[in-house]
């Protein structure tokens, strides 16, 4: 009979590493999983003088809004608390829970939108509650943002001024992890980003074990790069939340 360690799922997790407790593997872990991080990404911050410009400036505009946890950072590496105690007024926007726990640590922001699933569900949510509203929302990103907020927003009349403040590019120590993690045969890999499939996908295919590998997406623009480079799809997260993540490996 196999032993209870060897009937663990093995699920490898092509994302950036938690500077602090990170509640991916603490719950598919608690679950019964073996969990493995692959850092895919890494950033440059750049423009930090025309955010400072920006943030200097709350009176212009209703709000702000956030895709990513690394805008958050980002700008947080800029914001004093002047800037905090000003724009704090206005409405913040969020996608995501990690994003939104983020914003509450930094700037002790009440935000709305992190639970909307993706940008296309938070553009949902802004049209809905900027209704009489004139100025444009202040809108931190980085350069591989998809164009999906903008668009909808531009649609519903709703101004964004996008604020390019970090670069993505691919992680120095992704290739080597991978391949060291690949060769553990591992049940699951899961995706947390379109860039994370670019700057990963050739190095799983020529693995060994790729053919048995099922692949998760984290919302549908992950599952769009997924297929759009030849993987497929097992199952997509409706959420990007841990919870969300467990559900689509044991095919719920």
């Amino acid at each position: 009979m196999a032993s209870a360690e060897s009937q663990k799922l093995k699920v490898l997790l092509l994302r950036s590493e938690s500077s602090g407790p990170d509640k991916y593997v603490s719950v598919l872990h608690g679950n019964g999983c073996d969990v493995y991080t692959v850092p895919t990404l890494d950033f440059v911050y750049q423009n930090t003088d025309n955010l400072l410009e920006q943030l200097n400036a709350p009176s212009s505009y209703s709000g702000i809004v956030f895709t990513s946890p690394r805008a958050v950072l980002a700008t947080s590496e800029v914001m004093g608390d002047h800037h905090k105690v000003q724009w704090m007024k206005k409405m913040c926007f969020v996608v995501g829970e990690r994003t939104g726990s983020l914003v509450r640590e930094k700037f002790g922001f009440n935000h709305t939108g992190s639970d909307s699933g993706d940008a296309s569900g938070l553009a949902d949510k802004i049209v809905t509650m900027m209704t009489g509203q004139n100025l444009p929302l202040l809108f931190p990103c980085g350069n591989m943002k998809k164009e999906t907020l903008p668009k909808k927003l531009k649609e519903a009349g709703i101004q964004l001024h996008s604020c390019t403040v970090y670069v993505t590019q691919e992680h120095p120590d992704l290739k080597r992890k991978l391949e060291e993690y690949l060769a553990l045969k591992p049940d699951f890999v899961v995706y947390f980003s379109p860039s994370g499939v670019s700057f990963s996908h050739l190095v799983l295919k020529q693995s060994d074990c790729f053919e048995s590998i099922k692949h998760v997406s984290i919302g549908p623009t992950t599952r769009d790069a997924l297929e759009k480079s030849g993987i497929q799809v097992f199952a997509s997260a409706e959420k990007p939340c841990p919870d969300a993540v467990l559900l689509a490996i044991r095919g719920s």
